[in-house]
């Protein structure tokens, strides 16, 4: 892997794009009753998971897709 690989960026054309990626990210991890809204200040999540580490996990992907913005975890934990 090059340097330049490494450091590469991804640029989103609109929220739309951006949701079906974190989404994506989500379904990777199994993690399918999570659902995420963007707006140009606040990324809101909402569902439920069934621990706190999915919930903690699901609010860093969302960051780590949208570093800049706020996020609101409305993620409840509902053990099995």
């Amino acid at each position: 892997m090059t340097s330049a690989s490494r450091n590469a960026s991804y640029r989103f054309d609109n929220k739309h794009d951006l949701q079906h990626q974190f989404v994506a990210s989500i379904r990777r991890i199994q993690l399918t009753d999570v659902t995420a809204s963007f707006d140009e200040q606040e990324v809101r999540l909402t569902g439920q998971v069934r621990s706190w580490y999915e919930k903690q996990l699901v609010q860093e992907s969302a960051r780590s897709f949208v570093p800049e913005l706020r996020i609101a975890n409305l993620v409840s934990v509902r053990p099995e």
